[in-house]
């Protein structure tokens, strides 16, 4: 069975609690039988060999600031 690749990008405001609403998240993500992978940098986003390889980007992300280069990677 190929599993598929999720990418949970977390961090901003903390107040929101990225971290942990990351892994509740991940582990609902791991029972669906996907391969989870955890980002603290909104830099992953510059990574276009793994955003090629991943099936699903769960941005748990607020009141943070993406520079144009992370945007133009995305789309």
């Amino acid at each position: 069975m190929n599993r598929k690749q999720a990418l949970i990008v977390q961090g901003g405001y903390e107040g929101h609690k990225p971290r942990e609403i990351s892994e509740i998240v991940a582990k609902v993500l791991r029972e669906e039988h996907f391969d989870v992978e955890i980002s603290d940098s909104l830099d992953v986003f510059l990574d276009t060999n793994k955003l090629k390889q991943t099936d699903l980007i769960v941005p748990l992300w607020t009141a943070g600031v993406i520079t144009k280069e992370q945007l133009h990677t995305i789309y």
